[in-house]
């Protein structure tokens, strides 16, 4: 339609499939690190800000995971649908085909880019482990571990 074309795939639906796959596997690293968060605070029976950011940023990254795997789910079936830009092809479906295939890339792009954001962020707040911010509740932590020894 607009790029080349291998078999029934084109340009585009390879592309969309290569970012949602990019970031499917940056979603599962942010949920493995959402997943430690969670469970580090609960075994400390952390009971402030840190286990309501800590559950939310777990949920987050789950969704985000559901939503990039439905991306990549659609992009594959895309790759075995069959091109319709034969000379009797109605112009509105051309028109709709065009919108959606670079609508849905464009979406998948975007929740991309969220999601290495997130991954970014995390790894700028990480201090001392995967698991571990520092904050003053974690300096109060670490000051009643040592005086306890």
């Amino acid at each position: 339609m607009i790029a080349a074309s291998y078999g029934t795939a084109e340009d585009i639906e390879i592309l969309w499939c290569i970012v949602s796959f990019v970031g499917v596997i940056y979603s599962l690293m942010n949920l493995r690190e959402a997943v430690a968060d969670f469970r580090f605070v609960v075994a400390r029976d952390i009971r402030n800000g840190r286990r309501i950011l800590a559950r939310s940023h777990l949920w987050t990254e789950l969704l985000r995971l559901c939503i990039l795997s439905i991306f990549l789910v659609l992009g594959i079936t895309a790759l075995f649908i069959p091109e319709l830009d034969g000379p009797d092809t109605p112009h509105s479906v051309l028109i709709f085909g065009i919108v959606a295939r670079w609508g849905l890339l464009a979406g998948s792009a975007m929740l991309v880019l969220k999601t290495f954001i997130a991954k970014k962020t995390r790894d700028e707040l990480r201090v001392g482990g995967p698991t571990e911010l520092h904050t003053a509740s974690t300096e109060r932590d670490e000051d009643v571990d040592k005086a306890l020894r």
